[in-house]
């Protein structure tokens, strides 16, 4: 691996540099590399260079280096040497500092990704300047400028703009928890490189903290929505992008947003203390909590960088000065030696020393405050299963040729995004999205709690290859709509006797700002779809269709919005536009037994009744989706949703058969694939098939790790594992205690044919022993059954409910008679039971539609396989007049 290592950390021979040449050529090479740079060496690594920086490693514009991937755009300052050098492909990965963006800006300015790891964890930048630093802690007061060349009046002098040093102790040797310094000034070291997926081996081979597998981990994925209103409208489809891939990776309830300047207001305080500046007439206002964050982390690097490299620069003016003396036109030397030295800082450079050589320790006392507030409330309110998205520049780069009021607003806006991090010492991966039409990047960043790295940037790259489908899909309906209203205006002027060549040309030079407009239009209907969808789960199914009617509106043939609108119109039984009077009923009825249950929470009458109307609606979606298959056979999506309403009503065979059909459709969309393994594994496991059911869940986990269903499905199957063996053992037991107290020699029926010769008792106890492994749950429940007949222990009830969804019939002489099952409990307990546990099937035809009885009543399959229909007293009646070709 090809490494390229910013001038500011220490290589082995290396002279540590600070950006300024005339100040780089006084220093001594490194006495000590930096822990990173010995791992990176013993892992193999080769060192190809030293990446410039600029002035101090200051995150500014980036003047003097050009942006190899945006020829008319700013580079980004801080690490912008080495991040070229991975830009062009000179290096794989670039080893820099950051703090206030010196790694992150060039990173997203050049397309690139990039990590900025917990404060502490690679240990410092430059050891020895750490170690410098560390002795002048214990050190009272600071040395004022004019103290470097006694004696000298000229090194004191004002031209120089610098003004006493910075106070004593670096801040961050005083924050708890952040760990070590990270540099000779307490920045902490990240990555730079082409792909996230390098940067992920890089850190597991580091071994920097947090678990980088998420198998069994569930993410919760939150976007900082208020920090993004503060960027561009170009930033849109690329945080539409990242909104859609969240949703596809992590799904619904696992994706959310927060007002994070609204939050740390609400929970922070000691940022009230801080004095601002005014803010600035143009640009974009900040909120005032975002200011003072911005302020306090300028306050505590602007004087670490004082404390740094302000030494330096005396030296370099007090040399000026010593040479001037001795020299006849000494005052004109030194003169083009300061000016040599001053013109190398960047004027914002210069401006940060002032600033940080001024700061008093008031003022450093209360920025240490607020920086240790805002750690202390993000490690709360960031879990280690959170991941925030947030912006980490507000735009592409900014041309050239801007104005300098342009560039200034968008570096602020840039400063006050890394602000936030940079207090709260988390971690931060920087991830590109998308290009404009020029070529000029666009990127975001990701961050986590202190010390989940590894974890942070495994989110991050399972979410990548979603982001960028997601980007493909917005760009395509951005081409599709613009090449529809290049047809339209083309049209248009045809039909008044003009070239339609012209609208076409006029459509081909549409600008960027017009296809901003349409993923805006995307957003609104993205969010009218949630709202349908949250309605949707409450079963608020009006709400739902006049939501996602709106975001037809937004993108008229959008499927998936067309298809939601279709499910809510089947729940509220509309089919074609018309209100079906009789289903209306189903579902007033419904909602009365919903208020019923409300006052009388598992009155089993109510919740029996309930169920039987709900039986009926899912019988005419079963029906909707059967038309729809005869209108498009072997659509995978139609069979898919059929699959779900089959479950609903208990049809466990028919719904794997949909199932089947969608998987083996080669137009199933991924998405619609993780749907259907989900369903079959339900089908499945309430067949009693657990190993096939595992397998599909395990497959929906290799898809998507943070699927909380596949997961929940998982456990509940293992419990049922679990209790089916309790349950077999209790049978097999029962079994031989009944068999010795018979006395009978009799083999049980329905065992496994190797134990078919054996004594009862023999047979139950190796059952019990679990030598002979899994057999079928009901044939083993069934020789239970007529070894207790045998010994009298018969009765009215049987042996209760067995996993897989079986019930147990009973004993002889028990089950059906005129109403639904003799024994203990009521009718309707019962009733209840075996809808609760899918003891019950709907019978279906040939056709795939579900049979009825002679008034309309649903006709379903009981649990020793005889058929029934429910009538509306809530009795089940046997039925006898089955339909030809029923299945």
């Amino acid at each position: 691996m090809r490494c390229v290592v910013a001038e500011n950390v220490a290589v082995p021979g290396g002279v540590v540099g600070c950006g300024v040449p005339s100040l780089w050529q006084q220093q001594q090479p490194a006495a000590d590399p930096a822990p990173v740079i010995r791992k990176l060496l013993n892992l193999g690594a080769a060192i190809t260079g030293q990446g410039s920086t600029q002035p101090c490693n200051y995150p500014t514009l980036g003047a003097n280096i050009r942006n190899p991937v945006g020829r008319f755009r700013v580079a980004g300052g801080g690490a912008s040497g080495a991040a070229a050098a991975v830009a062009v492909g000179d290096a794989d990965v670039a080893v820099c500092t950051d703090f206030l963006g010196s790694l992150r800006i060039p990173a997203a300015c050049m397309g690139l990704c990039g990590v900025v790891y917990t404060p502490g964890t690679l240990g410092p930048a430059d050891p020895s300047a750490a170690a410098r630093i560390s002795d002048s802690n214990g050190k009272s007061g600071a040395v004022a400028a004019g103290d470097a060349t006694p004696g000298s009046a000229r090194s004191s002098d004002s031209s120089s703009g610098i003004g006493a040093a910075a106070g004593a102790g670096s801040w961050r040797s005083s924050r708890s928890g952040s760990g070590s310094s990270s540099g000779g000034g307490g920045e902490p070291l990240g990555f730079v490189a082409a792909e996230v997926g390098q940067l992920c081996r890089v850190s597991s081979c580091l071994g920097v903290p947090g678990a980088a597998n998420l198998r069994h981990e569930v993410t919760q994925v939150v976007v900082a929505e208020d920090l993004f209103q503060l960027c561009e409208v170009e930033m849109s489809p690329g945080i539409l992008a990242v909104k859609r891939a969240v949703l596809v990776w992590a799904g619904n309830e696992q994706a959310g947003s927060v007002q994070l300047m609204q939050f740390l207001e609400a929970n922070t305080h000691n940022w009230r203390r801080l004095q601002l500046p005014e803010a600035p007439q143009s640009g974009p206002q900040l909120p005032p909590v975002l200011r003072a964050i911005t302020r306090a982390a300028q306050l505590l690097y602007h004087s670490d960088l004082a404390q740094r490299y302000l030494p330096a620069v005396q030296e370099a003016v007090a040399a000026a000065a010593n040479t001037a003396a001795d020299q006849p036109d000494g005052d004109e030397q030194q003169q083009q030696q300061l000016q040599q030295v001053l013109g190398e800082l960047d004027p914002m450079v210069l401006d940060a020393l002032r600033s940080g050589a001024a700061v008093t320790q008031a003022e450093l006392k209360v920025a240490q405050d607020i920086a240790k507030e805002v750690q202390d409330v993000l490690k709360g309110a960031v879990k280690k299963d959170v991941v925030v998205v947030a912006p980490c520049v507000p735009s592409a780069p900014p041309r050239l040729d801007a104005p300098a009021a342009v560039q200034q607003a968008w570096l602020a806006r840039a400063h006050a995004f890394a602000a936030i991090t940079a207090l709260g010492g988390c971690p931060c991966v920087v991830l590109p999205v998308g290009k404009l039409p020029d070529g000029a990047p666009l990127g975001l960043c990701m961050f986590g709690q202190s010390r989940t790295d590894q974890r942070l940037l495994a989110v991050a790259d399972k979410l990548m290859p979603h982001v960028q489908e997601e980007l493909a899909k917005i760009r395509q309906q951005a081409a599709a709509e613009t090449a529809a209203e290049a047809a339209a205006k083309a049209g248009s002027a045809a039909g008044k006797g003009k070239a339609g060549a012209k609208g076409a040309a006029a459509a081909g030079r549409r600008s960027s700002q017009d296809i901003q407009v349409d993923a805006k239009r995307a957003e609104r209907a993205e969010k009218a779809k949630a709202r349908g969808n949250e309605a949707f789960k409450a079963g608020r199914f009006m709400e739902a269709i006049k939501a996602y009617s709106e975001a037809l509106k937004l993108h008229p043939g959008h499927p998936v919005y067309a298809n939601n609108r279709a499910m809510a119109y089947l729940k509220v039984f509309r089919w074609h536009g018309a209100v079906g009077p009789c289903l209306g009923r189903f579902m007033e009825a419904i909602k009365a037994y919903s208020e019923a249950l409300k006052l009388h929470p598992g009155h089993p009458v109510y919740a029996n009744n309930r169920a039987m109307a709900y039986l009926k609606v899912f019988r005419w979606a079963i029906k909707a989706y059967s038309e729809a298959l005869k209108l498009h056979p072997g659509h995978p999506v139609h069979a898919n949703n059929r699959a779900m309403a089959y479950l609903k009503v208990f049809s466990f065979e028919a719904a794997e058969a949909d199932c089947n059909r969608a998987l083996a459709s080669p137009q199933l969309a991924p998405q619609d694939r993780v749907k259907a393994l989900l369903r079959r594994g339900t089908a499945r496991m309430h067949k009693g098939d657990l190993r096939a059911a595992r397998s599909d869940f395990r497959e929906v986990l290799s898809a998507e790790p943070n699927n909380r269903q596949a997961r929940e499905e998982l456990k509940a199957l293992q419990q049922q594992e679990q209790d089916m063996e309790q349950t077999r053992r209790q049978h097999a037991l029962a079994a031989a205690a009944a068999a010795a107290n018979s006395g009978s020699g009799a083999a049980l029926p329905g065992l496994p044919p190797q134990l078919a010769d054996l004594d009862p008792a023999t047979a139950a106890q190796l059952l019990a022993s679990g030598e002979l492994g899994d057999f079928d749950p009901r044939a083993m429940q069934a020789a239970a059954a007529a070894a207790a007949a045998a010994s009298g222990m018969g009765g009215g009830g049987g042996y209760g409910e067995m996993p897989g969804g079986y019930n147990a019939p009973g004993a002889p002489g028990g089950g059906l008679g005129g109403g639904l099952m003799d024994g203990a409990g009521s009718e309707e307990e019962q009733l209840a039971e075996m809808l609760r546990s899918g003891g019950m099937s709907v019978v279906l035809g040939q056709n795939g539609q579900a049979v009825s009885g002679p008034r309309g009543e649903p006709v379903i399959v009981g649990p020793d396989g005889r058929e029934l229909t429910i009538e509306p007293t809530g009795k089940l009646r046997p039925y006898k007049a089955r339909r030809a070709g029923a299945v």
